[in-house]
């Protein structure tokens, strides 16, 4: 975890496999058989989803240094960069396979409070599952943050609060 903002990563079947959000993403279109044809990002995980995944195309747009320090292009090249990635990747889209976890499957999300290193556990126990969408659904939905059926989350409305301020 030496990307840029490397707040969390997924655990899976006991550390036999870590993934960022940009490799779960990967694997949950994977389940559904679609390829991702390309990721953008530092070179960490650029290099993460080159490794699971060959033959996908990257666009390498910022070098990390440390969690919260990283140099990116400007934007007018980053644009150029991941436009020209994600062209070469649509036009070989039939060569990339997807990205598929075998099940069964174990998987526990790593976090921690400042979202920097050390990460530990959030699930007092991991989910268990034979597809990696499976065992997501069971995660996400037991995470402590997920309010899932809550009709109005914290103070937010939408259109009426852009700003997200809490009114009195």
């Amino acid at each position: 975890l030496e990307a840029v903002c490397p707040h969390s990563k997924w655990e899976v079947n006991g550390g036999k496999i870590y993934m960022s959000e940009a490799s779960m993403a990967m694997a949950l279109a994977g389940d559904l058989g679609i390829p991702a044809v390309c990721v953008s990002g530092d070179q960490h995980v650029t290099g993460e989803v080159k490794e699971k995944n060959p033959a996908i195309e990257t666009a390498v747009v910022k070098h990390s240094y440390a969690p919260n320090f990283c140099r990116s292009l400007v934007p007018a090249r980053a644009q150029e960069v991941i436009f020209e990635a994600t062209r070469r990747g649509l036009t070989r889209r039939k060569d990339i396979p997807p990205y598929r976890v075998a099940g069964p499957i174990e998987l526990n999300l790593l976090d921690s409070e400042t979202h920097i290193p050390p990460l530990k556990p959030i699930l007092a126990a991991s989910v268990t599952g034979r597809t990696i969408t499976e065992v997501f659904d069971k995660a996400v939905g037991q995470f402590p943050w997920t309010a899932f059926g809550k009709k109005v989350m914290d103070h937010y409305r939408y259109p009426g609060n852009l700003s997200g301020a809490k009114k009195g």
